[in-house]
């Protein structure tokens, strides 16, 4: 053989690949539950209790959640983001062009979160940023949006989403099995 040959890429959700590689442990929950009471204590959130959470970092959320391991394409998934996105926002998008919804709908979908936790009543998108000495902490914009915003949007998406019959596990422990 002369030389090393490129064989063909792949261009699955990169999260999957990770799980494929790394599976899914419940020893793996010990590690994020620290974080989630510390948020629940900041956000005063005692209502919401840590039962069997999942957590997943540098994830594309509406990506992973419209992933079907039949396709194998990203552009299937955002396919069907761009249905989804129509069919719950249908009230909200009356008078944005169909191009501009779509440009729209493409950024937030673009959206990456550093860390997705999930349980049977929740889930949270952590953006982790730290900053050097005496400067502030930078975020992205897309389009003058900022990455927060895009985040939120998300958030807002997957949460309506989830309230309209889709499937609600976005994390690691679902993909296992869907991947395998």
């Amino acid at each position: 053989m002369s030389g090393y040959k490129l064989i063909g890429r792949d261009q699955m959700e990169p999260t999957l690949l990770r799980r494929k590689l790394d599976p899914w442990g419940p020893a793996k929950a010990v590690r994020v539950r620290p974080l989630i009471e510390t948020l629940f204590l900041r956000l005063g959130l005692n209502n919401l209790q840590i039962k069997n959470p999942c957590w997943e970092a540098n994830v594309y959320p509406l990506y992973y959640y419209y992933f079907d391991p039949q396709q194998k394409e990203k552009a299937w998934a955002f396919k069907r983001i761009l249905q989804e996105s129509r069919r719950l926002f249908c009230d909200s998008c009356g008078s944005i062009p169909d191009t501009e919804f779509y440009l729209q709908t493409c950024r937030m979908a673009d959206a990456e979160i550093d860390l997705l936790i999930e349980d049977e009543d929740y889930f949270i998108f952590v953006e982790a940023k730290t900053s050097l000495p005496g400067k502030q902490i930078k975020f992205g914009r897309d389009h003058g949006v900022h990455q927060l915003v895009w985040q939120y949007a998300q958030g807002l998406f997957l949460q309506k989403a989830s309230k309209n019959g889709s499937s609600s596990r976005l994390s690691a422990a679902e993909s296992q099995s869907r991947f395998s």
